[in-house]
């Protein structure tokens, strides 16, 4: 069955005809002011990290789940992972609520550590060395209500090699977690998502080629039985020697499965977000570009240290798409930045705007032509953006020309500002003649950003 709305990103795996025309990616435009700082003495010390906000389907509610930690008595004197003294920290999973993604209330939840930090929000301690990068799901999928919410995250401890890893914990209510026995084979940094358009889990693994930390991909369809991890990024000859893959989200867009790549290179000690696409969700790539779609930001800014994943997928609010991140105002491997030794880590937020994140764009004379896709039928709209006119044609796949009556010339013109444009041909000619048929969707237009088409009212 054909869903009732079939979109077609133009997305650089997505296109096979270039002629003046370029991938385009729309920088996110920051909110400089943090969504979530320190205000608690549970987070004084290590500040805010890795977060996951989720907008509940169930209530309208956000939701946040980030980890922070604090000092503890007698710890061992080092404990190096990933080139960062683990000890004497004890790290910890805290929870918050909002009601605009903005505002948050930290509820007084005393779980843990309630005699040493009376009204905590504290829902998660592992006794270890390490507890990192909570990533947490919302799984109305799942008929199973007590496991409502997932949630993946990396535990660290050499008294029990069993429990080091990323471990898989469910709850029906996103507070009183429980352990599922699930270890996953990777370092820290790892998310947790669940693929809408194919219908599966996939855990985002961290591992290291050489001296550089790749990412790996396990994948499941119940999220109980769970694949081998295989590689889905690694450097390639394009890269410095310090390229390292440090965390990866996804989320989709237009029918597509796409994602936030983390690049951190170790000659800068920087940290950047570019952006990814894949096929099926089981291969992924990077932009021929390789663009950074979020920076980091200067030194003494509160990201001047680099910008890592949120590790949930990102929130549509109207005209803009939220995307939130976590800030690091100092560098991972360098200690306190001196110009922002006030500044702790936290999370913010940055903006694209909602359904044109990534398209392509052309000069004078330019066009470009999609993968073959099936048509369904109905009718067309187009998401561009343009002050001259833009033509679509249909054209037979491989060999073939334009299929007659939908040429650039039987097209209707369109121009202006517009993410749901009516296509039309002349003489009234429809989809519906051409319904069951593969055609490339070729674009014509001149300086024209162009981001996907929609077959509606099928």
């Amino acid at each position: 069955m054909i869903d009732e709305r079939k979109e077609v990103l133009f997305s650089p795996l997505n296109v096979t005809e270039y002629h003046k025309c370029y991938d385009y990616v729309e920088p996110l435009r920051k909110d400089e002011t943090p969504v979530l700082s320190v205000e608690t003495k549970w987070e004084v010390e290590k500040g805010i990290q890795w977060a996951t906000i989720v907008k509940s389907k169930l209530d309208g509610k956000y939701r946040l789940w980030y980890q922070s930690g604090f000092r503890q008595e007698s710890a061992p004197t080092e404990i190096v992972i990933d080139n960062t003294n683990q000890f004497p920290w004890r790290k910890v999973v805290c929870y918050a609520e909002s009601v605009d993604g903005m505002n948050w209330v930290r509820p007084e939840l005393n779980l843990f550590f309630a005699k040493t930090y009376p009204g905590n929000n504290i829902i998660l301690d592992w006794e270890g060395f390490l507890l990192d990068s909570p990533s947490v799901l919302e799984d109305l999928e799942d008929p199973d209500e007590s496991r409502r919410y997932k949630m993946l995250v990396f535990h660290q401890d050499r008294n029990d090699p069993a429990t080091s890893g990323g471990c898989l914990f469910t709850s029906s209510n996103g507070i009183n977690f429980t352990f599922t026995g699930h270890v996953f084979p990777t370092q820290d940094a790892e998310c947790l998502w669940y693929d809408p358009i194919h219908r599966r889990y996939l855990a985002f693994l961290k591992e290291r080629y050489g001296e550089n930390r790749i990412r790996m991909l396990s994948y499941s369809t119940d999220c109980r039985e769970w694949s081998e991890p295989h590689i889905i990024f690694k450097p390639d000859s394009g890269d410095n020697k310090g390229t390292n893959f440090y965390q990866q989200s996804a989320f989709t867009l237009s029918g597509r499965c796409m994602g936030f790549l983390n690049v951190y290179d170790m000659t800068t000690q920087m940290a950047w977000l570019e952006l990814v696409e894949s096929p099926d969700g089981l291969s992924w790539h990077r932009f021929p570009s390789k663009t950074a779609v979020l920076k980091h930001g200067d030194f003494g800014s509160i990201d001047g240290g680099g910008v890592y994943c949120g590790l949930s997928e990102p929130i549509v609010d109207g005209d803009k798409t939220w995307v939130y991140y976590f800030a690091a105002p100092h560098p991972h491997d360098s200690g306190v930045s001196e110009k922002a030794k006030h500044l702790k880590q936290s999370i913010a937020r940055a903006y694209f705007p909602t359904n044109r994140l990534v398209g392509q764009q052309t000069e004078l004379g330019g066009f470009f032509a999609s993968v073959p896709v099936l048509c369904p039928g109905g009718s067309m709209e187009l998401n561009f953006r343009c002050a001259s006119d833009v033509r679509v044609e249909l054209k037979n796949p491989g060999y073939g020309g334009p299929i007659e009556g939908f040429t650039a010339d039987d097209c209707i013109a369109m121009t202006g500002d517009d993410k749901a444009a009516a296509v039309k041909w002349k003489n009234g000619r429809t989809l519906g003649e051409l319904k069951g048929r593969y055609f490339k969707i070729k674009v014509y237009g001149d300086n024209m950003k162009v981001f996907s088409a929609s077959f509606v009212g099928h």
